[in-house]
């Protein structure tokens, strides 16, 4: 009886299964075919098919981007209010040709249709609001708000306003003939689709921040976007203007893989650098070899340094998806800099002023400060300079990238021989060019700067100068393309010697008859002061010190490469 149950049980239960896997599943609702939210940035084209009046375009055809905000309002479910930013470009990259237009429009996601007017900044607020409102009720193909123009100045108004008074807050605005002069209207139409269902909050149609237009942060570039694309037409009457124009979202992805491909460049660029910096530092660790180093030549490629640093930080700032990319190519950069070029830069200025760091901590202090000061000083200067000459900014880089014509000038004014080793001049050489190369010679970098070839070739040429004649100073001597007469006097450490033989006294500027004389005599000899082994005084293998000690070349060299005073009595000796 009980099994008879259970088995009914069981069978009733596989029947109820059996027709619930066969009733049809609830049908998802339909994607939408325009987007609900138009907040985004988009970058495209514009044709002009009559020239701007009073604009100074050279193309009738360039670069386009919008900046677009999305605001709810209570005109309509199916209506959204639109502000944004479009920039337009004389060709394909910025120039100081640039155009910049401030938009207010409504888009009706019912039939995809934009409708913006401007310069929303060169006219009044209450004149903006009443041609905006015309232009949208004159359109024929989009949701008619059934509401008086009162109405929808106080459903309008508020939102515009509050943009307006945060813009102005935050920049001056300068004001073009174009945008002054030129009132437009707009009409864009979003290319049908396939889009989600949901309904942009408040608080996600403001991810473009309206005190930043036009600039990329971390919140605008979302590459989880719904791809857009909208083509339109710009008119304006006063100025008989018609501008075609088409735009879609921008593609962050393949933006995103650029950026990060040339953190990986600039980070493998430092760290090769880092390389052939530390070899370099461990030759010149010594006082006297770090006397033959040029302190603005290491003072030159710390500020280029931390610029670099700074520049990326603040763009890994400013795009947050990609902060750790560009923060760790910062951060190589830091090391550089602060680590390294900061330490060498001491060492060159202990050597150089060796009482300073004698004399006790607060005289240390006193030269540290100096030192600090100087450089930080030099880095701000340069910060306001490039300010100042942002529209020149090769003349600056070219300056910045002399870094070795102070060192060609000291090892020739000074006679330092080898101060550099050639595997750091070239390391540096090329590394310090692949950056500027990737913005002036690669048509798609990142930041979409227009490529400048000649500014590329004079750059690695004038470098690639530099870099050849310390490589030939290094091979044929510091002086070797200054005229004999016009070389300073220099001490010879192999001057000829006549040794008296009754007192054993040395004679010092002995004449080329009384070193044949003394020749003629046996050989005399002396003590070498650093090996103690005798040492000929008339050879060509003695050295001799201004206070009149005597030397084996190789003894005396090496002891030089450490310190520049004698190895007996301590004098300060001048360089070999």
């Amino acid at each position: 009886m009980a099994f008879s149950l259970l088995l009914q049980v069981a069978l009733a239960l596989l029947f109820a299964l059996a027709a619930a896997s066969a009733a049809p599943a609830p049908t998802p609702p339909p994607p939408h075919v325009f987007p609900r939210d138009l907040a985004r940035i988009y970058d495209g084209t514009w044709d002009a098919n009559s020239p701007f009046p009073n604009a100074t375009f050279h193309k009738s055809t360039g670069f386009a981007l919008l900046t677009a905000q999305n605001h709810l309002t209570t005109l309509s479910p199916a209506v959204n209010l639109v502000l944004g930013d479009l920039l337009l470009r004389d060709g394909a990259y910025g120039t100081p040709r640039d155009l910049t237009l401030n938009l207010l429009g409504l888009y009706d996601q019912l039939s995809g249709t934009v409708i913006v007017v401007g310069d929303v900044f060169s006219s009044d607020a209450l004149d903006i609001l009443h041609r905006l409102y015309t232009v949208y009720s004159r359109n024929q193909k989009v949701t008619k708000l059934n509401t008086t123009e009162e109405r929808f100045l106080k459903a309008v108004s508020p939102r515009f306003q509050k943009h307006r008074k945060q813009y102005r807050a935050q920049r001056a605005i300068p004001r073009s003939l174009i945008a002054a002069q030129c009132a437009f209207h707009a009409t864009f139409h979003v290319t049908e689709g396939q889009f989600t269902d949901e309904t942009p909050s408040e608080s996600d149609t403001q991810r473009l921040d309206p005190n930043v237009p036009g600039v990329l942060s971390g919140s605008q570039l979302d590459p989880t976007d719904e791809f857009v694309e909208m083509k339109g037409v710009f008119v304006s009457k006063q100025c008989q203007t018609r501008i075609s124009l088409v735009l879609s979202t921008l593609d962050t992805v393949t933006l995103f893989g650029k950026a990060i491909n040339y953190t990986l460049l600039v980070t493998v660029v430092a760290f090769i650098q880092v390389i052939v910096l530390i070899r370099q530092m461990e030759m010149t660790s010594t006082q006297a070899g770090a006397r033959r180093v040029s302190l603005m030549t290491v003072g030159l490629q710390a500020v280029a340094d931390s610029y670099l640093c700074l520049g990326h930080l603040t763009m890994g700032i400013a795009v947050q998806p990609l902060f750790n990319a560009f923060a760790t190519a910062a951060f190589f950069k830091f090391i550089c800099f602060s680590i390294f070029l900061m330490r060498w830069m001491l060492l060159i200025w202990k050597a150089r002023r060796p009482s300073g760091f004698s004399e006790g901590w607060e005289a240390m202090r006193r030269e540290l400060s100096t030192l600090y000061s100087r450089f930080y000083g030099s880095l701000l200067i340069g910060i306001l300079l490039l300010y100042q000459l942002q529209n020149h900014m090769r003349f600056f880089l070219f300056a910045l990238f002399s870094f070795w014509v102070p060192q060609i000038v000291l090892n020739a004014v000074e006679d330092h021989r080898r101060p550099l080793l050639p595997s750091y001049i070239i390391g540096t050489t090329v590394t310090r060019l692949a950056i500027p190369l990737y913005f002036w010679g690669c048509p798609h970098n990142f930041l979409h700067v227009q490529p400048q070839p000649a500014s590329a070739i004079a750059l690695v040429v004038w470098l690639s100068t530099q870099a050849t004649i310390l490589l030939s100073q290094y091979k044929f001597g510091p002086r070797w393309f200054i005229p004999k007469e016009l070389l300073p006097e220099k001490y010879d450490y192999f001057r000829p010697i006549v040794v008296d033989d009754d007192s054993a006294d040395l004679e010092a500027g002995a004449s080329e008859d009384e070193m044949l004389a003394a020749d003629a005599d046996p050989e005399p000899l002396r003590e070498c002061c650093i090996c103690m082994e005798p040492v000929p005084v008339n050879s060509r293998e003695r050295m001799v010190t201004p206070c009149d000690h005597f030397f084996h070349s190789d003894c005396l060299e090496k002891w030089l490469e450490i310190r520049l005073e004698c190895a007996l009595c301590r004098t300060p000796v001048p360089p070999p």
